[in-house]
């Protein structure tokens, strides 16, 4: 039996039929892949669909995979802006800004640029918060972070989006707190004030 069952199967094998021909013929014939579409969304607060709540653009691949393209705009329920960012191809790029719900400036920076610009954040007051370089988000160079009440804060370096050698402290009455030495936004050590 198990041989004429061996047999029985190589003659059904060997008259199953021969489709590479056929599967070559319709791979040259395949259509090219399309060019990614663009396309703008939106959604609402409201099912009404009076109420913006976010509008942003995508481009949608030949797999139908999307990936962000164009501005990118989220609202607050009263209509103003919480955030306006940008987008080439998926990437971040062009101005970055985002408000408070009282309409003041949260944050601005720059991205795809080559070199590091300017990044600001501000508290919900409008007091600024923060200030430095960043290379596409990523925090760059010298920095300063300050209270509410517009004294100074922090001052350091960043490299790399991490915090790097000696940074300075105060409280919000402006006297000094502490200096730490930060490795790879790891603290090492408090270090002497200067000056003290």
């Amino acid at each position: 039996m198990k041989r004429g069952g061996v047999v029985v199967l190589l003659l059904l094998a060997g008259c199953a039929p021969d489709f590479r021909d056929a599967s070559r013929l319709l791979a040259q014939s395949a259509p090219a892949p399309r060019e990614p579409l663009a396309e703008r969304r939106t959604i609402y607060f409201d099912a009404q669909h009076t109420r913006v709540r976010r509008q942003w653009g995508v481009l949608i691949q030949h797999d139908n995979s999307t990936v962000l393209h164009g501005s990118d705009e989220q609202f607050f329920a009263d209509g103003t802006p919480e955030y306006v960012r940008h987008y080439d191809h998926g990437e971040p790029c062009g101005a970055w800004r985002a408000f408070w719900v009282n309409g003041r400036p949260k944050m601005e920076a720059e991205y795809g640029a080559s070199e590091p610009r300017p990044m600001r954040w501000w508290h919900e007051n409008g007091q600024l918060s923060s200030e430095g370089l960043a290379s596409n988000g990523l925090k760059e160079g010298e920095w300063t972070f300050w209270h509410d009440n517009g004294a100074k804060l922090s001052t350091g370096r960043y490299v790399g989006g991490r915090r790097e050698g000696t940074w300075l402290f105060w409280t919000a009455t402006g006297a000094p707190l502490e200096a730490l030495e930060f490795r790879g936004d790891v603290r090492v050590r408090k270090v002497p004030f200067p000056g003290s």
